[in-house]
């Protein structure tokens, strides 16, 4: 068991996850602000997809991309509050 947690400790992963958690309040405004700005396209493309429709992209595709715009969009303005708090 202790060789196990030896060779975790020292794993890429871990030392990611550890840094994931410092993250500082400046970074994590940034990330925030750019999910925002990644969900608010994601909408457009959802939306112009569902208006001009093609044979290139079903209606399902595209009110899947404007639904995970939407998600993305809320969890950036999450972060952003996260971070002003």
């Amino acid at each position: 068991m202790k060789r196990l947690k030896g060779i975790l400790s020292r794993t890429w992963i871990t030392k990611f996850l550890k840094n994931l958690l410092l993250i500082d309040q400046e970074t994590l405004k940034a990330i925030g602000e750019d999910m925002r700005a990644i969900g608010k396209t994601a909408i457009g493309v959802g939306l112009v997809a569902l208006i001009v429709s093609g044979d290139t992209i079903s209606n399902g595709e595209a009110l899947l991309v404007f639904v995970a715009g939407l998600v993305v969009w809320f969890y950036g303005i999450l972060i952003t509050r996260t971070s002003n708090a």
